[in-house]
């Protein structure tokens, strides 16, 4: 049988309009054709109206706790471009707005676990499996680029790649990836999905790449080496550029080496492909500056960010507005932000922007790039160790003040603000000083930009007792929930489980522990809960304690 056989979908290419071609294709990995196992992949693209268009690639999960998988896959992508139909009714503004919302990041999920859990039931309308183990079965990712008049937003879930790149040999993860020592991978099935779901959007205008690829993990694994994955996407450019009939073009060839005949798993890739351009990312006569090993880093709508070294010292170059806060910030802001100065001497204007450059300590880590990593979903209880739960916590609740300190002060963040914005890890943070400007007119974009930040984080509050303190999480209605140890012992005895009410809406923390809770004078047995709606203290009675011991919980 030959190969070409083994498509889930044959090669194809769709010309969007004059501006746009784009090129999808979906295959069989080795070991599933083997195994005799379906395809778990899925891809699609649709133009929805006259000036937005949707592609979406999904990798459904593999291993046995997996079997409906291709089924998630499939519904993944049809979920999000109904999604995307059905916000079309917005103006063109309140359209690209509302799909970076954290609301739209809520109604994907669920809307996804809605309908795998319909397509289960339907075929098996007699079982009493658990909920969480019914959407496991469907486990997926999701990779999505929705192109609109004026923006493109883009949004991922889990592994494979989204790469931007333009016709200068320059190119940007959408999200950067650890190297892989697990195989396990944030998905639609995730029990913190929610939050594992990245978005962002990109002004088409200022945008300097003009070409993008879209691709599995059966594709993207096995060219993370050097540039290896840039050069297969100029390649698939190149091949659509020449106006090649379909059954000639290659989507998955590499230096005349088929990809997907080394790569064990399944393969899918969509590249959208735009009109040639000579546009790049550069600053003008950085020479003469004397930096070495200048390259971007980085580069989003209104920040530009740089990698260079000078004198044997790494530095960051980027850009700001041309706007300078009151002389007084530091002192205003206290121990609340620390503002970084740029170097002396040193000055480039890049159109409306100043250039400006920082040594940044190797002690300071990116927050965003943090995020990108999936570090803040890492279930890591103790207080000790980088980037904790204790950690993040600790970062939350300084964001959170932040942003009312600024208000009260009328201080705006910009767009940027998050990121670049950078951390120790005792969860101190830093920024640019460019970055907060006096400006009354900035709130509600900057309360938006805070909203949007925080809706990374699924703490729903803290639990304390004496010295030690653990984040409560919030979880979804199918979710078993977080189980919280007894924090007055060194052990691993359990004290209750965080759980999601559907019928009430609400949290509550039940009790699983030895001990009685005393809260106000009435007792909470075992297996009877606290509702997590406000601020509570409650005791354990214990025999073998000499005083009772108090714990307090705080709800954010």
């Amino acid at each position: 049988m030959e190969q070409k056989n083994f498509y889930l979908k044959k090669p194809e290419i769709m010309n969007i309009d004059t501006d746009f071609k784009i090129l999808f294709a979906c295959k069989r990995g080795r070991a599933h054709i083997a195994t005799e196992k379906v395809c778990q992949d899925f891809c699609i693209t649709e133009k929805v109206s006259e000036n937005v268009f949707v592609v979406a690639v999904a990798d459904g999960h593999g291993g046995d706790a997996y079997v409906k998988s291709d089924v998630g896959s499939k519904k993944a992508c049809e979920v999000l471009v109904s999604i995307v139909k059905e916000y079309l009714q917005l103006e063109n503004e309140k359209f690209d707005e509302a799909l970076t919302d954290p609301d739209f990041k809520i109604k994907l999920i669920e809307n996804w676990q809605n309908e795998v859990m319909n397509d289960y039931k339907l075929e098996n309308p007699d079982s009493d499996e658990r909920n969480y183990g019914i959407i496991k079965k469907y486990g997926t990712t999701l990779l999505f680029v929705v192109v609109t008049e004026k923006n493109i937003i883009a949004g991922q879930i889990g592994d494979g790649a989204i790469l931007f790149f333009n016709d200068q040999n320059q190119s940007q993860l959408f999200r950067r990836h650890d190297p892989k020592i697990f195989s396990t991978t944030n998905s639609m099935a995730s029990s913190r999905g929610i939050y594992a779901l990245l978005i962002e959007s990109y002004n088409r205008m200022d945008f300097k790449f003009n070409n993008i690829l879209l691709s599995t993990d059966g594709i993207y694994d096995r060219l993370d080496i050097n540039d290896s994955f840039q050069i297969y996407a100029n390649n698939i450019a190149a091949q659509l550029r020449e106006n090649l009939p379909i059954e000639k073009v290659q989507p998955f060839s590499l230096k005349d080496t088929d990809v997907s005949e080394i790569s064990s798993d399944d393969c899918t890739i969509s590249a959208i492909i735009s009109k040639p351009s000579n546009e790049r990312y550069e600053i003008q006569d950085i020479e003469k500056y004397r930096f070495e090993e200048v390259s971007l880093y980085r580069a989003y709508d209104d920040v530009e960010i740089y990698s260079a070294v000078k004198d044997d010292s790494h530095l960051m170059l980027r850009t700001h507005n041309i706007l300078r806060p009151d002389d007084n910030l530091s002192k205003i802001l206290g121990d609340r932000l620390h503002l970084l100065q740029p170097l002396d001497n040193f000055k480039i204007l890049l159109g409306e922007k100043q250039v400006y450059a920082y040594n940044i300590s190797k002690d300071l880590f990116s927050v965003h790039e943090l995020i990108e990593h999936d570090k803040h979903l890492e279930k890591i209880y103790s207080d000790d160790g980088d980037f904790s739960n204790v950690f993040w916590l600790k970062l939350y609740e300084n964001i959170t003040e932040l942003q009312g300190f600024l208000a009260s002060k009328s201080y705006f963040i910009e767009k940027s603000f998050f990121k670049t914005l950078l951390v120790s890890k005792d969860a101190t943070i830093y920024t640019f000083e460019a970055d907060l400007t006096q400006c009354i007119n900035k709130k509600d974009s900057s309360d938006k930009e805070f909203e949007r930040f925080k809706s990374h984080f699924s703490f729903l509050g803290k639990i304390q007792c004496g010295e030690r303190v653990l984040p409560l999480f919030k979880c979804s209605k199918h979710s078993s929930g977080q189980t919280i140890p007894e924090l007055h012992k060194s052990g691993d005895e359990v004290l209750g489980r965080v759980f999601y009410n559907v019928g009430q809406k609400s949290y509550g923390l039940v009790n699983i522990s030895k001990n009685n809770w005393i809260i106000n004078d009435k007792e909470v047995l075992y297996n009877q809960a606290l509702r997590l709606n406000k601020n509570k203290k409650f005791k354990i009675l214990s025999d073998n304690e000499d005083t009772d011991l108090e714990y307090t919980i705080n709800i954010f």
